[in-house]
């Protein structure tokens, strides 16, 4: 068990440059690959559950609900829950949870790194981590190094699953899929987490790899009701095609050159 009063952690750029991660920001095409939109396949999971009015009406609530919260925890929980239903990921197989503390092993040091929603299967692996940038009380100051911080402590959380609980291999590179949320507005992120950057993380050394985190910003934040007619639709395709992400069933639009991975290791 981990001692609840275990000192918590929010990483704000420094550290970023400390573990030399960098943020980049791509287009449609970089993030979900090149033959977005018409070539990004929509499998039956429930990526295609929803049509793009009932999306944006989801959107909607979620905007109102963030930007005029009066409960932080029951809007945390509308959030998740609409996300989830907006992901199409509510399967018996997955649990939500708000306010997950993830354990990160970072500097010889275990420190806690409390997100605002994750989603788990079964097994409590980390299909995906959602963070709120627009709450003021206890949103961290750096939303994007936080996230990437909650990314590493999922990957660790992950292979010790794997290891102790369902007695598989360790992963040696895992992308772990992310989400902030600012109102309505959603910015999508993969950060690719190679064993080279857990190891420099747990002992507080300077990798010798860049490892390039992208982002994908489908519209700037703005009230849902002002979007016009071609970014509504860019928002809805976006959460449609992000879901093959958080189900690990693609890997499209990541550039191995730009990540951490031995090149004996890209192919595993």
């Amino acid at each position: 068990m981990y001692d609840v009063n275990q000192p918590q952690s929010n990483w704000t750029k420094e550290e970023l440059a400390g573990f030399n991660i960098e943020i980049r920001e791509v287009t449609e095409q970089g993030f979900f690959g090149r033959g977005w939109p018409s070539e990004i396949s929509f499998d039956a999971n429930g990526t295609n559950h929803l049509d793009d009015g009932s999306i944006l009406a989801v959107i909607g609530r979620l905007d109102y609900l963030m930007r005029h919260y009066v409960d932080e925890e029951q809007c945390l929980d509308n959030m998740a829950s609409d996300l989830h239903l907006i992901l199409g990921s509510e399967t018996d197989g997955t649990i939500t949870r708000t306010r997950e503390k993830l354990w990160l092993s970072m500097s010889r040091e275990l420190v806690a790194i409390k997100t605002d929603a994750c989603i788990l299967d079964a097994n409590s692996k980390v299909l995906l981590i959602v963070q709120n940038g627009t709450l003021s009380r206890e949103t961290p100051s750096d939303p994007e190094a936080h996230l990437i911080a909650a990314s590493i402590a999922a990957f660790q959380l992950n292979n010790r699953k794997r290891q102790n609980a369902i007695f598989q291999e360790v992963l040696t590179v895992e992308t772990i899929p992310g989400i902030i949320m600012v109102g309505g507005t959603p910015t999508f992120y993969k950060t690719l987490v190679s064993n080279t950057l857990d190891m420099a993380v747990q002992v507080g050394e300077l990798p010798s790899r860049k490892t390039v985190v992208y982002k994908y910003c489908p519209i700037k934040p703005v009230y849902p009701a002002m979007l016009r007619k071609e970014e509504k639709e860019k928002v809805s395709l976006a959460f449609r095609a992000f879901m093959p992400f958080v189900l690990r069933t693609t890997t499209q639009g990541v550039d191995p050159k730009d990540c951490t991975v031995e090149a004996n290791l890209r192919n595993k």
